[in-house]
């Protein structure tokens, strides 16, 4: 077998407000996500950066219904909802460390802060370290 072996992908974006957020008009973009999926490859996407009821607005991508879309909100080290997240019963997936995180890699004397991306980084970071090796 060639290649990578990819089994999620990050989507920390979102298309600009003044933008439509009618999914309706991004057909081709959904059938990506869709089209991902039915490879095996999730994609994980990050909700709103407010305190507003995801349930309640549609941002997208986040917002395609997909059965291929987990979405994340953001929590502190005590795994609770930030005041600056977004939340919904019926829209959000799950909650990841997203503020005021300490990561120990197993490097000696690494430490990143505040930040799943940070996170997400140091890990990329030990993937990468772990292939060369």
């Amino acid at each position: 077998m060639r290649g990578a072996y990819i089994v999620a992908v990050n989507h920390s974006f979102r298309i600009p407000a003044d933008f439509s957020q009618n999914p309706d008009n991004y057909p081709s973009l959904l059938e990506i996500y869709d089209n991902m999926g039915t490879a095996g490859i999730l994609s994980v996407m990050s909700v709103i950066n407010s305190n507003v009821d995801y349930d309640d607005v549609t941002i997208l991508p986040a917002s395609f219904e997909s059965p291929y879309i987990i979405r994340v909100t953001a929590t502190d080290d005590k795994d609770e909802k930030i005041n600056n997240a977004g939340y919904g019963v019926g829209s959000i997936d799950i909650g990841a460390p997203g503020y005021d995180i300490d990561f120990f890699a197993s490097l000696p004397d690494i430490i990143f802060r505040d930040s799943i991306l940070s996170i997400l980084k140091q890990l990329y970071y030990l993937l990468i370290q772990q292939m060369v090796l």
